[in-house]
């Protein structure tokens, strides 16, 4: 597809159609200070970067009010900004894209209730430089720190940032329901200057992977196809079935922990269907009635099956009901860190995913040795070993108030090291959690698939005698840790 070529959704009353889509509404608003007091409050939620998670302040839950952030009692500077714009604020979040990466070409669509519908989206650029730009309709423009914008996002934009090794651009981004003066600052700002840069829009308005070939590209449409219409069979087919779900099983925990095989046994059982990597948090916070969010479930699961159970490592569990099921018991997705990050950043979602599901719910925490998993996120995802520490603490943070969130019979703690050292042990304590038979066949497969011994990543990275220290005193904040050694 040419992602020069997107429909403009044009049949949606915003308050700025007609309107430029990108205009700079005002300059020398004062940045540095608000600058320094989100970075102290960035830092203590792990290194923001594109793709992995952005700072959420303000968050509108779909039909309902706008849910804050109670950081924001910490940042007045922030809060007196926001006070400031006019309007009614429904959402607004610190948004960064990394040196040399890209946001393609799209638009964010008609969901939340209207909300993109009804709201101006602002930009305030906080860190930037002069090769970092938002295309909107045919043209680049580069947003200066102390500028403030407005940016039509049902109209198609993207964002790069050109220069590799660079600085990363930071965005205070936020949406607002105009006042009359903030729609007459928009409506009387002059017509902002294209910036001329080819070599820039080239990477917005080609697709990242460049041109496939024509055979890789008809598997690519072929597999989209099959999984849309996999989706429809499975409303249709399975509707019925999804009121006999007794249990919803989510996992908290921290990237690269070890989920993935905990997840891929509990998938192998004949009454359970858990979902590798779909991000069921991200679903439940769009809006997903329960139908949907179990029909994704058991259509990620199919297509992970149908792929062979490959990611970083291989998953297979041969002879067992992976991407299947007799009785549909037990649904449930995986991801382990979007569904801590979701608890860290919107407030409401607990709430809003017990009154999706409307099951009882099973959270499984899943531990590994710290200085593992610290090491395994800085290989897999390019962060410095000191990013990697902070990042792993933020989860752990934010997972020491799981016991606050849930009730005892709601919640279970398993360890990784424990998982590889005695599968049949730990797997039959988790049939019993989640009210599942501890079938023998199904014990013995698993165990089959379990790695003999623990990889012992933290070999694989440099520690200065500093960040081994740091972890160990860190993790003696958090009990659920447990015994900690390098």
């Amino acid at each position: 597809m040419n992602r020069a070529i997107l429909p403009a959704v044009s049949q949606f009353h915003k308050p700025t159609a007609g309107l430029p889509s990108c205009v700079r509404l005002r300059s020398g608003v004062e940045t540095a200070a608000l600058a320094a007091e989100l970075a102290s409050l960035a830092a203590t939620r792990g290194p923001l970067t594109l793709g992995r998670h952005r700072l959420t302040l303000i968050g509108e839950d779909k039909g309902e009010a706008p849910t804050r952030n109670p950081a924001l009692d910490q940042l007045p500077l922030t809060q007196a900004f926001l006070d400031s714009l006019g309007g009614k604020i429904v959402r607004a979040h610190l948004s960064a894209i990394e040196p040399g990466r890209r946001i393609d070409l799209h638009t964010d669509g008609t969901y939340r209730g209207g909300l993109f519908e009804r709201s101006i989206r602002l930009h305030l650029p906080l860190t930037t430089h002069q090769r970092a730009y938002i295309y909107s309709e045919g043209a680049l423009h580069h947003m200066r720190v102390g500028e403030l914008w407005a940016l039509d996002n049902l109209r198609p934009h993207g964002a790069v940032n050109c220069i590799s090794g660079g600085v990363s651009r930071v965005h205070l981004i936020v949406d607002v329901e105009p006042d009359a003066d903030l729609l007459a600052l928009f409506r009387d700002a002059p017509p902002t200057p294209a910036v001329q840069d080819s070599e820039a829009l080239a990477q917005i308005v080609t697709p990242e992977r460049g041109p496939r070939r024509p055979r890789e590209l008809a598997r690519a449409i072929a597999d989209q196809v099959e999984r849309r219409a996999w989706l429809a069979w499975t409303r249709l087919r399975h509707r019925a079935r999804f009121a006999e779900v007794q249990r919803f099983v989510l996992f908290a925990g921290y990237p690269r922990s070890g989920h993935s095989i905990v997840g891929a046994c509990l998938d192998a059982h004949r009454h359970a269907v858990i979902a590798h990597e779909l991000n069921a948090p991200a679903l439940l916070l769009d809006g997903k009635s329960r139908d949907e969010l179990y029909a994704r479930i058991l259509e990620q699961a199919r297509w992970f099956h149908a792929r062979g159970h490959k990611s970083v490592y291989d998953y297979a569990i041969p002879g067992l009901a992976q991407g299947r099921f007799d009785e549909l018991r037990v649904v449930g997705d995986k991801r382990g860190g979007a569904f801590t990050r979701a608890i860290a950043n919107h407030p409401s979602f607990v709430r809003r995913l017990r009154a999706t599901v409307d099951v009882p719910l099973r959270v499984i925490h899943v531990v590994r040795n710290p200085y593992d998993n610290i090491a395994a996120i800085s290989i897999r995802h390019r962060f410095t070993l000191d990013e990697s520490i902070d990042y792993y603490f933020f989860h752990a943070a934010t997972n020491a108030r799981l016991g606050d969130l849930f009730d005892a019979s709601e919640l279970t703690h398993v360890g990784h090291e424990q998982m590889i050292a005695d599968p049949r042990g730990t797997l039959t304590r988790l049939a019993e959690f989640i009210r599942l038979d501890a079938e023998p066949a199904w014990l013995d497969g698993c165990a089959k698939a379990v790695f003999a011994k623990p990889t012992g990543t933290r070999k694989k990275v440099t520690w200065s005698a500093e960040q081994v220290e740091r972890v160990a005193r860190e993790s003696r904040r958090f009990p659920h840790l447990g015994e900690v050694s390098f």
